[in-house]
């Protein structure tokens, strides 16, 4: 379940927001997940449904053997972040996603770069020139990080909506099963400091 972070030192009029915030959910015709909803609800993904370079990034991941994926995501206070963590293999073992990145970056960095064009292949604009003027590490990182942007997309919707309540949370994604599971350990990230 998504955490909230203390953000104590940052002033902030809440009776001001929960008005605004109240009147935008009139507004919408859904309706938002409790915190008991969605720790109960069965969360998933079809990992035929990914595209661009985040399908490319999971059959990378999976070529290595890799059966697992932990993403942290925080809203950053503007909007929704998603960071892989680390992977985790059918044997248990675990590997940071920057082990993984340096490990597989010369290697794999040429196919992922390709991945990047085409409509919706990237959530970035004009990815394609961003991607090229990476390292070939970096280009691994970033299309986990936008493996990582996709799952939590389908975890939490678009853009999450972590930003405007400071939420953060982690989960691991089965990327063979699409099941998604909540990581109820996840870590407070460094509170930022407003001026």
């Amino acid at each position: 379940m998504p955490f909230i972070r203390d953000e104590s030192d940052f002033e902030f009029d809440m009776d001001a927001a929960e008005e605004e915030i109240e009147a935008a959910r009139a507004a919408l015709p859904f309706g938002y997940l409790t915190p008991q909803q969605y720790g109960a609800k069965r969360l998933s993904f079809d990992p035929k449904a990914l595209t661009g370079v985040a399908a490319a990034a999971m059959a990378t991941v999976l070529a290595t053997g890799f059966m697992q994926f932990r993403v942290n995501y925080d809203g950053g206070h503007d909007e929704g972040f998603a960071h892989g963590d680390a992977f985790i293999g059918k044997d248990g073992k675990i590997e940071s996603a920057k082990a993984v990145a340096a490990r597989l970056g010369s290697k794999d960095s040429a196919a992922l770069r390709a991945a990047v064009t085409g409509p919706q292949a990237s959530h970035w604009d004009d990815a394609a020139s961003y991607y090229a003027k990476l390292s070939d590490t970096d280009v691994v990182s970033m299309a986990f990080d936008e493996l990582a942007d996709a799952l939590a997309s389908a975890l939490l919707g678009d853009g999450y909506g972590t930003g405007e309540y400071s939420m953060y949370g982690a989960f691991i994604a089965d990327l063979i099963t699409g099941q998604m599971i909540d990581d109820p350990r996840a870590e407070q990230p460094p509170t930022s400091t407003f001026t």
